[in-house]
């Protein structure tokens, strides 16, 4: 494991250097989210601002599902909510709702209900109404991970509801 982190470390200052190729840039998140490395969350915070959607998708993977960082939450928002990828929009609601299963946080639910109304992808508005079930603590967690469900205005409304009073 140190092996990795001191790989990791080197292309890092590679990367840095301007010495890395595409293809290994976007293959650094996945080895920093692999080897559970924290100490290299400042730099997948910096390469989520890339202009690439591969390494952006590679980014929120890393810190949401295999780093399980909860301190990225307003970057996976923003994330959500405006990256021009529909990919990544998808995988940051996704990424929330894993993040902050059953955690009931209003502002969160709000986010996630307004993206799953307003978005202009029919998958990432599924991502993200799933993502609203999962953090109010209403989803079926074996049905969703066998098919997203389909947005349902009158499920929104009944959460945010909860949060509105």
């Amino acid at each position: 494991m140190e092996t990795d982190k001191a790989e990791i470390e080197n292309e890092i200052s590679k990367w840095r250097d301007g010495r890395l190729s595409k293809d290994e840039v976007r293959k650094l998140p996945s080895k920093i989210g692999k080897a559970e490395y924290t100490l290299a969350v400042p730099v997948l915070v910096e390469l989520a601002h890339s202009d690439d959607p591969i390494l952006r998708y590679n980014v929120i993977m890393s810190l949401a599902f295999k780093l399980q960082y909860k301190d990225s939450r307003s970057l996976l928002s923003i994330l959500a909510e405006t990256d021009p990828d529909v990919d990544c929009r998808d995988a940051a609601a996704a990424g929330l709702g894993f993040l902050f299963s059953n955690s009931h946080d209003c502002p969160l639910i709000l986010l996630l209900a307004k993206i799953a109304r307003n978005d202009s992808d029919e998958d990432v508005r599924c991502a993200a109404f799933s993502a609203l079930l999962r953090v109010s603590g209403c989803a079926n967690e074996e049905q969703l991970l066998l098919q997203r469900p389909s947005v349902d205005e009158a499920t929104i409304r009944k959460i945010e509801s909860e949060c509105l009073r």
